[in-house]
C-alpha cells in the first residue's frame, strides 16, 4: 500500500487518500524523496480550510525514520521516545515502507 502526498497537495486530497488506504500517517515526497510526514491530526487542524491549505504548511519536516536494518526493538524504542505511532522506513531518503505501533505489537504477539 504505497500512499504518499506531495507538498503542494491540499489537505483535503490527502484526507481522501488516507481514508481510502486506511492510513493514519502519509509520507510527503518531493521528487521521490522524503521531505515530511502528515498525520490525521495535521489534517484535522482547521477543518474549514482543508481545500485551501497545502500539505507543506502542516507537515512535519523533522521526520524520525528508520532503515531496513533497524531492529523491531530499536524502532519501538524510537517510537516511544519520540511519541509517534509510526516511522517511515527509508533507504537513501526514499521511503520503502512504514512501521507502526501495530506492527511492533504483532511482532511480539505472534
Amino acid at each position: 500500500n504505497r500512499i504518499a502526498a506531495a507538498p503542494a497537495e491540499s489537505r483535503a486530497d490527502v484526507q481522501v487518500k488516507r481514508r481510502a488506504g486506511g492510513c493514519r500517517r502519509v509520507p510527503v515526497l518531493d521528487a521521490g524523496l522524503l521531505v515530511g510526514i502528515v498525520t490525521g491530526r495535521d489534517i484535522r487542524t482547521h477543518l474549514s480550510e482543508l481545500e485551501e491549505t497545502r500539505v507543506r504548511t502542516v507537515m512535519t519536516t523533522d521526520v524520525v525514520t528508520v532503515v531496513t536494518a533497524t531492529s523491531i526493538r530499536e524502532a519501538g524504542r524510537l517510537m516511544l521516545e519520540c511519541e509517534v505511532g509510526g516511522l517511515p522506513v527509508v533507504e537513501d531518503r526514499k521511503v520503502v515502507g512504514m512501521i507502526t505501533n501495530t506492527d511492533i505489537l504483532k511482532a511480539f504477539v505472534y
